[in-house]
């Protein structure tokens, strides 16, 4: 196993493709299909390199999630009737998303804040980007850390050091054959 050290490193959820993969996981409770997989990938990668394109694309993709049906089966109350006002339960919603993306019930106040926010107007959308994006949620998809010592290796912090300031590029500590790895 590969741990990575040094930074800026992406974290895997970053990824379109693991982040697709994840919304599978945690939405679905399933793995994902491979031409769902790839029609969702397409709608962020069509954004090219526009960090405020990629950002917003990827808040509509995991909301696309909220609205099918395969999801709403298994959150009965949570959507209210077809063309009534709001489209879900905010506080539903709300908690939902605690559970989802953080793994975690949230305290009375995080719930009143966010139900709140949902009843004056803020969307959706806009509360799904505010969870995918919180450190909390990023922090899920950290590598592990290598225990020191691990299977006989046990790096100085000069020699990674110098992994991570190698060459110009990103590079990675591998604890598997103690050496600095250039991808």
């Amino acid at each position: 196993m590969i741990y990575l050290y040094g930074g800026p490193i992406q974290k895997p959820i970053d990824d379109p493709t693991f982040f697709v993969q994840q919304q599978y996981w945690d939405l679905l409770e399933r793995a994902p299909d491979e031409s769902g997989t790839h029609y969702w990938v397409s709608q962020i990668t069509q954004c090219g390199t526009d960090a405020t394109c990629i950002s917003n694309q990827r808040a509509s993709v995991a909301l696309a999630f909220w609205y099918s049906a395969e999801f709403l089966q298994h959150h009965a109350g949570l959507r209210n009737p077809p063309g009534t006002s709001p489209d879900f339960n905010n506080q539903e919603f709300a908690r939902l998303c605690y559970v989802i993306y953080l793994q975690q019930d949230p305290s009375q106040s995080q719930l009143d804040y966010w139900t709140n926010q949902l009843n004056y107007g803020v969307s959706y959308h806009d509360v799904v980007k505010a969870f995918i994006e919180d450190g909390d949620y990023r922090t899920r998809f950290d590598p592990a850390p290598p225990t020191p010592g691990w299977e006989g290796c046990n790096p100085t912090s000069e020699e990674i050091g110098n992994c991570e300031n190698c060459c110009g590029v990103q590079t990675y500590w591998d604890y598997e054959s103690c050496r600095c790895y250039i991808p």
